[in-house]
C-alpha cells in the first residue's frame, strides 16, 4: 500500500531516486495506492551520477508501477507481489520525464493507457 507519507522508491532515469508520496488520485472509497495509480510526490533524494532532470524539493506527478502488496489476478486467479514498491515520474501533461526504466511493470497498466510506459518497460508481469 502507498498512502500519504509513504517514501517509495523511482524505477526510471530522471534523476530521482527516492519520492514522498502527498497526495493520492484515487477511486472514491479506496485509502491507498495501487498499481496504476497517480500520486502527487516530492522529490527527496537524487541518484548522484547521469543526467538528472529533476530537482531535490520539485513536486511531480508520479505513476505507480509497481508494489509490494499483493495483487489478484481474476481471470488466472493467484496473487503476486513485488519486493518493492517503485513509481515512475510524469510530467504535467502525464509523459514520462525519463527515457529508460529499470526493472519490470505490472501489466494493471496497459488498463490505464499509459502506452509510452509500457514500450518503455523491459518486462511486464
Amino acid at each position: 500500500m502507498i498512502l500519504t507519507s509513504s517514501v517509495v522508491l523511482t524505477m526510471d532515469n530522471s534523476g530521482a531516486r527516492r519520492v514522498r508520496c502527498i497526495k493520492v488520485y484515487k477511486k472514491p472509497g479506496r485509502g491507498s495506492a495501487c498499481v496504476g495509480d497517480l500520486l502527487k510526490v516530492i522529490i527527496l533524494r537524487l541518484r548522484n551520477r547521469g543526467r538528472i532532470r529533476v530537482k531535490r524539493g520539485e513536486i511531480h506527478l508520479a505513476l505507480v508501477t509497481r508494489i509490494a502488496t499483493p495483487i489478484f489476478r481474476s481471470k488466472k486467479g493467484y496473487f503476486f507481489k513485488f519486493d518493492t514498491s517503485a513509481v515512475v515520474i510524469l510530467t504535467k501533461k502525464k509523459t514520462p520525464i525519463g527515457t529508460l526504466l529499470f526493472g519490470p511493470c505490472a501489466r494493471e497498466i496497459r488498463k490505464k493507457q499509459f502506452t509510452k510506459i509500457i514500450t518503455m518497460s523491459g518486462k511486464l508481469v
